[in-house]
């Protein structure tokens, strides 16, 4: 009989420890009230990504395989959206599947008429089969849209330097030196180049 009451009594004992330790933690936590709720307003979970943000994600590391899956569940979720269509399309272009580009790119037009990079992407393909003049089409389509664009404003001069067309040449060049930015100084100068024997 006494054994069981002094197996009790250690019973007991740790109870009234393990109730001592939970009272200790539940005041300090209860001490950092501000703490505690000011540290969760600072650092709220990330918001769940959405296919085309994974898509870009995985772009911006080189992993165009998972790019590509993402995008197509991105159009697949929201088919209106063009910006999947563009950068697919882009992807397609990077591994030489020019007519899947150029589709894709026409797909984000029919989605948004006001597209400017479409527009952009489908004279720089058209430039590259050096079919000028539909180049220079969706180029000056592209310029309507967003007419301080560097990059359209290059694409332009190239193809007036293409076929010697210089007056319209210069002038995009002109304009491309003002919108270029500080990255964009080796294409700076070559334009620079360009003028200076333009005006010869």
């Amino acid at each position: 009989m006494k054994r069981p009451n002094a197996m009790l009594g250690w019973v007991c004992l740790a109870a009234v420890c393990l109730w001592g330790c939970q009272s200790e933690m539940g005041q300090s936590a209860d001490a950092r009230p501000d703490q505690t709720s000011a540290a969760a307003i600072q650092t709220p979970p990330p918001p769940p990504m959405n296919h085309f943000e994974r898509a870009v994600v995985y772009e911006s590391r080189g992993q165009v395989g998972p790019a590509i899956d993402e995008y197509r569940l991105a159009i697949r979720d929201d088919p209106d959206d063009s910006r999947a269509y563009v950068n697919l399309g882009r992807l397609y272009e990077r591994q030489g599947q020019f007519g899947r580009a150029e589709s894709h790119w026409r797909k984000a037009l029919e989605m948004n008429p006001n597209d400017a990079r479409a527009y952009n992407l489908l004279g720089t393909s058209f430039k590259r089969q050096e079919q000028y003049d539909k180049a220079i089409a969706y180029f000056n389509r592209s310029l309507e849209i967003d007419p301080d664009s560097a990059e359209v404003h290059w694409n332009l001069a190239a193809c007036y330097r293409a076929t010697d067309m210089r007056p319209e040449a210069v002038g995009h060049y002109r304009r491309y030196i003002e919108l270029a930015s500080p990255r964009d100084a080796v294409d700076v100068a070559a334009a620079r180049r360009y003028l200076s024997t333009a005006d010869e």
